[in-house]
């Protein structure tokens, strides 16, 4: 079953965003991460950043953010975002066909 991780991170700014971005960009060569489903991201009304990461499975999720998500954070000089993990009961890959 999958898995959703969420974060709102406040006091990040677009720049730092940018830069969290390119690192993983740069470390995923141009594929997703192996069982992301769906990523989104966006500012908050408050002036920070919220993420929502749907992951195939937990384990999947965790290798990509110790192997790539956080030493982005890491290099873009920010502490890493608590995520909250979210049970799925029903996501959009499940429609038949």
């Amino acid at each position: 079953m999958s898995v959703v991780f969420f974060s709102d991170t406040p006091n990040v700014t677009r720049d730092l965003v940018e830069r969290v971005s390119g690192f993983v960009n740069e470390h995923l060569g141009g594929s997703p991460p192996d069982g992301s489903l769906v990523h989104a991201d966006g500012p908050t009304d408050g002036g920070g950043w919220w993420s929502f990461e749907l992951f195939e499975s937990e384990a999947q999720f965790t290798r990509f953010n110790e192997g790539i998500l956080t030493p982005a954070f890491v290099q873009a000089g920010m502490n890493p975002p608590a995520f909250r993990r979210l049970e799925v009961a029903w996501d959009s890959t499940q429609v038949p066909g």
